[in-house]
C-alpha cells in the first residue's frame, strides 16, 4: 500500500510540477529548422528553454511554448524572404551592370567602326586632293576631314 501510495503521489507531483521544454534552432544550409534534439556538430545553433510561470498549468505552458515556437519560426521566415530578396536585388544588380558593360562595349564597337569608315573617308580625301593639286577646295576639304576625324576618333 505504501509503495502504491508513493507511485500515486509521485505520478501527481510530477503533474503539477512545472514542466519545462528544450527545442533547438539549428541552422541547416542557411535555413532555420526547429527540433527537440541537439544540432549537429557545426552547425550554427540556439537552445530555446520554456518555463512555465509557476501559477501556469502544463497545458498553458505548453500553449507559451507553442506561441514562442511561432514566434522564432516568423521571425526565421522573415529572415528567409529579407535574404531572398536581397539575393535577387543582388541579381538584378549584376544583370543591370552586365547589360551596361554590353551597352557600352556595343557603343564603343560602333564608334570603332565609324571611324574606320570616317578614315577611309579622310584617305579618299586627301587621295583626291593629291590627284587635283591647283584644287584648293579639294585639299582644304581633306584637311578639314582629317581635323574632324582627329577630334571625332582620337
Amino acid at each position: 500500500m505504501i509503495l502504491r501510495t508513493t507511485i500515486i503521489a509521485s505520478a501527481l507531483l510530477a503533474i503539477a510540477a512545472p514542466s519545462h521544454a528544450d527545442l533547438y534552432r539549428c541552422d541547416i544550409s542557411g535555413r532555420t529548422v526547429y527540433q527537440d534534439s541537439p544540432c549537429a556538430v557545426g552547425q550554427r545553433s540556439r537552445v530555446i528553454t520554456t518555463v512555465p510561470a509557476s501559477n501556469e498549468s502544463p497545458v498553458e505552458a505548453r500553449i507559451q511554448a507553442q506561441r514562442q515556437v511561432d514566434r522564432e519560426i516568423s521571425a526565421a521566415k522573415e529572415l528567409d524572404r529579407k535574404k531572398e530578396r536581397d539575393e535577387e536585388r543582388a541579381r538584378q544588380d549584376r544583370q543591370a551592370y552586365a547589360d551596361r558593360e554590353v551597352a557600352i562595349a556595343i557603343t564603343e564597337e560602333a564608334k570603332a567602326k565609324r571611324c574606320r569608315l570616317q578614315e577611309v573617308d579622310v584617305l579618299r580625301a586627301e587621295s583626291e586632293a593629291i590627284h587635283h593639286m591647283s584644287d584648293s577646295w579639294s585639299r582644304k576639304h581633306a584637311a578639314d576631314m582629317r581635323a574632324k576625324f582627329r577630334i571625332d576618333c582620337w
